[in-house]
C-alpha cells in the first residue's frame, strides 16, 4: 500500500523533496464507497467465493468508516469535548491515548515546538511525521503505532488551536481520518475490526506496558526527531 505524501507547496524556496513529498493521490479526499450489495445480476446468484469476498469489502469498507469517526472523537476530546464514548471502542482508544499522551507529554511537546506549523504546512507537518511513525516504506503497523498516530493528531490539533492557528487546527481531524484509512485500515480489518483494540487494551490492564511491547518509544521517538528535523530545515 502506498503512503499518503504532502499536498504541494506553492513557496518558491521549496526544497526538491518538498516537492516530491507533496503529491497526493487523486483519491485521497474521498471518502470510501461501502462495496454494492450484489452482483447486479439478480437472476445469477452468487458463489460462496464472491460471497466472502462481497463480505470482506464490507467489512473492510467498515473498518475505514470507523477510523474516520475515531480521529473526530479523539481530537474533539484531546480539545476539551465532554462528549461520552459512544461505544466500547471510542471509550478504549481515548484511554490509551490519554495515557501515551501523559506520560510521554515531554516527547509529545518537544517535537511540535520543532516543527514549523502554519496553514501552509500543516499537512505537510503531519504526513512526514505519520509516515516516520510507521517507519516509511517498511510500513510496521501494530496497534501501539496506531494509538501513537491518534495521539499525535490531537496534540497536533490542541497545537494548533493554543497558536491560534483555527483554520489548520479544523483540517487535523480530515487528516489523520484520510492517513488511518489509506495505512492503518487494512492491518485492523485482518485483525477482526476495530473491536480487537479493546481485546488488546482491557481497562485493568496497564497500557503503558502493553503499548510499548508492540512499539519501541525509543524507534519512533527517533523518527519523529528526524521528521521535525526535516520539516525544520526546509
Amino acid at each position: 500500500m502506498n503512503k499518503p505524501n504532502s499536498e504541494s507547496n506553492n513557496d518558491n524556496n521549496s526544497s526538491e523533496n518538498d516537492e516530491e513529498s507533496a503529491v497526493v493521490t487523486e483519491n485521497a479526499n474521498q471518502s470510501p464507497k461501502a462495496p454494492s450489495e450484489s452482483r447486479g445480476d439478480a437472476d445469477v446468484p452468487s458463489t460462496p467465493k464472491e460471497k466472502k469476498e462481497n463480505e470482506d469489502k464490507k467489512a473492510l469498507f467498515e473498518v475505514q468508516c470507523k477510523a474516520g469517526k475515531l480521529a473526530e472523537f479523539v481530537i474533539s476530546q484531546t480539545l476539551g469535548s465532554k462528549v461520552k464514548p459512544s461505544d466500547n471502542i471510542e471509550e478504549t482508544l481515548i484511554r490509551c491515548v490519554r495515557s501515551m499522551t501523559t506520560k510521554h507529554e515531554i516527547l509529545f511537546s518537544g517535537m511540535l515546538k520543532r516543527i514549523k506549523i502554519n496553514d501552509e504546512t500543516a499537512y505537510a507537518a503531519f504526513i512526514t511525521v505519520a509516515n516516520e511513525l510507521f517507519e516509511g516504506d517498511k510500513l510496521v503497523v501494530n496497534w501501539g503505532r496506531i494509538i501513537a498516530l491518534y495521539a499525535f493528531g490531537g496534540q497536533l490539533a490542541l497545537y494548533c488551536k493554543e497558536k491560534n492557528l483555527k483554520a489548520c487546527g479544523d483540517r487535523i481531524p480530515v487528516y489523520v481520518g484520510r492517513y488511518a484509512k489509506e495505512v492503518v485500515s487494512t492491518f485492523v480489518h485482518k485483525e477482526g475490526g476495530w473491536k480487537k483494540l479493546c481485546e488488546e487494551f482491557p481497562p485493568e490492564d496497564d497500557i503503558d506496558n502493553k503499548v510499548w511491547k508492540l512499539l519501541t518509544w525509543t524507534a519512533v521517538g527517533l523518527g519523529i526527531a528526524t521528521a521535525a528535523t526535516f520539516l525544520t530545515s526546509h
